[in-house]
Protein backbone atom coordinates (compact mmCIF):
# COMPACT_ATOMS: atom_id res chain seq x y z
CA UNK A 1 0.00 0.00 0.00
CA UNK A 2 3.00 2.03 0.84
CA UNK A 3 4.76 1.70 -2.67
CA UNK A 4 1.24 2.83 -4.36
CA UNK A 5 0.77 5.72 -2.55
CA UNK A 6 4.66 6.61 -3.25
CA UNK A 7 4.07 6.21 -7.02
CA UNK A 8 0.78 7.85 -7.18
CA UNK A 9 2.17 10.87 -5.42
CA UNK A 10 5.75 10.40 -7.89
CA UNK A 11 2.98 10.42 -10.71
CA UNK A 12 1.33 13.16 -9.45
CA UNK A 13 4.50 15.56 -8.96
CA UNK A 14 5.30 14.45 -12.64
CA UNK A 15 2.21 15.69 -14.19
CA UNK A 16 2.18 18.92 -12.23
CA UNK A 17 5.69 20.02 -13.54
CA UNK A 18 4.75 18.86 -16.56
CA UNK A 19 1.50 21.12 -16.67
CA UNK A 20 3.35 24.29 -14.84
CA UNK A 21 6.14 24.57 -17.97
CA UNK A 22 4.96 27.52 -20.08
CA UNK A 23 5.70 31.22 -20.40
CA UNK A 24 9.52 30.85 -20.23
CA UNK A 25 12.90 29.63 -21.62
CA UNK A 26 13.24 26.12 -21.96
CA UNK A 27 16.64 26.24 -20.53
CA UNK A 28 15.14 28.20 -17.60
CA UNK A 29 15.19 25.82 -14.36
CA UNK A 30 12.29 27.97 -12.96
CA UNK A 31 8.88 26.42 -12.07
CA UNK A 32 7.76 28.85 -15.16
CA UNK A 33 4.33 29.89 -13.05
CA UNK A 34 3.94 33.66 -13.85
CA UNK A 35 3.55 36.27 -11.16
CA UNK A 36 2.97 39.80 -10.67
CA UNK A 37 6.06 41.26 -8.18
CA UNK A 38 5.07 43.23 -6.09
CA UNK A 39 1.53 41.79 -6.07
CA UNK A 40 0.01 44.62 -4.25
CA UNK A 41 0.55 48.07 -5.16
CA UNK A 42 -1.29 50.84 -3.03
CA UNK A 43 -1.11 54.54 -4.12
CA UNK A 44 -2.18 57.59 -2.05
CA UNK A 45 -5.14 59.97 -2.95
CA UNK A 46 -2.21 62.56 -5.09
CA UNK A 47 -1.75 59.80 -7.74
CA UNK A 48 1.31 58.16 -8.96
CA UNK A 49 2.85 55.48 -11.22
CA UNK A 50 4.52 52.48 -10.19
CA UNK A 51 5.54 49.29 -11.92
CA UNK A 52 5.29 45.73 -11.56
CA UNK A 53 7.55 42.89 -13.23
CA UNK A 54 5.97 39.63 -14.73
CA UNK A 55 8.16 36.98 -14.14
CA UNK A 56 7.85 33.18 -13.31
CA UNK A 57 7.98 32.41 -9.77
CA UNK A 58 11.94 31.26 -9.71
CA UNK A 59 14.69 32.14 -12.33
CA UNK A 60 14.18 34.55 -15.09
CA UNK A 61 11.53 37.21 -16.74
CA UNK A 62 9.56 35.39 -18.93
CA UNK A 63 9.43 35.47 -22.40
CA UNK A 64 6.25 35.20 -23.81
CA UNK A 65 3.72 37.90 -23.98
CA UNK A 66 0.67 37.77 -21.07
CA UNK A 67 -2.79 38.75 -22.26
CA UNK A 68 -5.39 40.52 -20.24
CA UNK A 69 -8.06 38.54 -18.72
CA UNK A 70 -9.73 40.85 -16.81
CA UNK A 71 -10.43 43.53 -14.15
CA UNK A 72 -12.47 42.71 -11.36
CA UNK A 73 -13.16 44.93 -7.95
CA UNK A 74 -12.29 42.69 -5.08
CA UNK A 75 -14.22 45.23 -2.45
CA UNK A 76 -17.97 44.66 -3.98
CA UNK A 77 -19.36 41.32 -2.25
CA UNK A 78 -21.56 41.12 -5.81
CA UNK A 79 -21.34 39.09 -8.96
CA UNK A 80 -21.36 41.87 -10.62
CA UNK A 81 -17.84 43.26 -9.94
CA UNK A 82 -16.05 43.00 -12.62
CA UNK A 83 -14.39 46.52 -13.73
CA UNK A 84 -14.95 48.25 -17.31
CA UNK A 85 -11.35 48.72 -18.73
CA UNK A 86 -10.84 50.45 -22.37
CA UNK A 87 -8.83 48.78 -24.15
CA UNK A 88 -6.12 50.89 -26.76
CA UNK A 89 -3.24 50.18 -28.87
CA UNK A 90 -0.16 52.33 -29.45
CA UNK A 91 1.95 53.61 -32.26
CA UNK A 92 4.88 51.25 -30.31
CA UNK A 93 5.10 47.45 -31.57
CA UNK A 94 3.48 45.32 -28.65
CA UNK A 95 2.54 48.20 -26.06
CA UNK A 96 -1.23 48.71 -24.80
CA UNK A 97 -3.10 50.97 -22.67
CA UNK A 98 -5.37 49.63 -20.31
CA UNK A 99 -7.55 52.03 -18.38
CA UNK A 100 -10.72 53.74 -16.78
CA UNK A 101 -11.75 56.68 -14.66
CA UNK A 102 -8.96 56.30 -12.41
CA UNK A 103 -6.15 53.88 -13.59
CA UNK A 104 -4.25 53.65 -16.74
CA UNK A 105 -2.09 50.60 -17.08
CA UNK A 106 0.75 50.81 -19.92
CA UNK A 107 2.08 47.14 -20.91
CA UNK A 108 4.88 47.15 -22.49
CA UNK A 109 8.28 44.58 -23.27
CA UNK A 110 6.08 41.61 -24.67
CA UNK A 111 4.49 41.91 -21.21
CA UNK A 112 7.18 41.49 -18.72
CA UNK A 113 7.03 44.96 -17.48
CA UNK A 114 3.45 46.99 -16.69
CA UNK A 115 3.58 50.55 -16.01
CA UNK A 116 0.36 51.80 -13.87
CA UNK A 117 -0.64 55.34 -13.65
CA UNK A 118 -3.08 55.43 -11.19
CA UNK A 119 -4.79 58.93 -11.65
CA UNK A 120 -6.04 61.51 -8.72
CA UNK A 121 -8.92 60.25 -6.74
CA UNK A 122 -11.43 62.71 -6.76
CA UNK A 123 -13.76 60.14 -4.92
CA UNK A 124 -13.88 60.01 -0.68
CA UNK A 125 -13.89 56.47 -1.21
CA UNK A 126 -10.64 54.62 -1.73
CA UNK A 127 -10.91 52.65 -5.17
CA UNK A 128 -9.51 48.89 -6.18
CA UNK A 129 -9.20 46.99 -8.99
CA UNK A 130 -7.86 43.71 -9.13
CA UNK A 131 -6.20 42.87 -12.45
CA UNK A 132 -5.93 39.05 -13.75
CA UNK A 133 -3.72 38.00 -16.70
CA UNK A 134 -3.10 34.80 -18.52
CA UNK A 135 0.31 33.51 -20.29
CA UNK A 136 0.25 29.60 -21.93
CA UNK A 137 -2.91 28.96 -19.51
CA UNK A 138 -1.45 30.13 -16.23
CA UNK A 139 -3.15 33.09 -14.62
CA UNK A 140 -1.71 35.52 -12.46
CA UNK A 141 -2.77 38.42 -10.72
CA UNK A 142 -2.27 42.05 -8.98
CA UNK A 143 -4.31 44.79 -6.79
CA UNK A 144 -4.08 47.76 -6.94
CA UNK A 145 -5.59 49.93 -4.24
CA UNK A 146 -6.07 53.90 -4.16
CA UNK A 147 -6.69 55.28 -0.57
CA UNK A 148 -9.38 57.66 -0.09
CA UNK A 149 -8.72 61.36 0.03
CA UNK A 150 -8.28 62.33 3.59
CA UNK A 151 -9.11 66.02 5.31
Amino acid sequence: MKKIFQLMLTVMLVMTGVSMISCNKEDDESNNVPQADPSELTFNWESGTQQISVRPTQGKQMTKEWKFVEAVNPKLQSPNNKERLRVDSTSTPGVKIYSNEWLILRVSDLGRHIDVNVLRNSSITSRSIQITGECDNNRFSFTINQRAKVY
